[in-house]
């Protein structure tokens, strides 16, 4: 249920994403421009095949990576897996909310992962 809760939101965000982008420019939209619109969230945002290759990754999440795991993580199943076994970097801490892996950094913002 989780799964299909957080596919929705990421199809919902993607949909909106390109509507504004499509918005800003009717010739069409461009891959640097998707991934322009993804880096300028501030929320962290990775995909990534089931094997754990990530096919997209934006600037926050891989800020994120850094500060939690000391360097960019190049598989998405291996960075889960660092969250899950409480593996981070020295001032963060790994809590369990409402069956969710949540990540405390060292200036106490919580950051939350799905």
């Amino acid at each position: 249920m989780v799964e299909l809760l957080v596919l929705l939101t990421v199809i919902i965000l993607l949909s909106t994403v390109l509507a504004v982008l499509y918005a800003r420019n009717k010739r069409g939209i461009s891959v640097t421009s998707v991934k322009s619109a993804i880096d300028s969230m501030v929320t962290g945002v990775m995909f990534c095949h089931q094997s754990g290759f990530v096919l997209l990754v934006n600037e926050r999440m891989q800020r994120l990576m850094v500060e939690i795991t000391g360097k960019v993580q190049r598989n998405g199943k291996r960075f889960f897996s660092i969250l899950k076994a409480n593996e981070v970097e020295p001032g963060c801490n790994a809590k369990w909310f409402e069956e969710q892996n949540v990540i405390i950094l060292p200036d106490d913002s919580a950051w939350q992962f799905t």
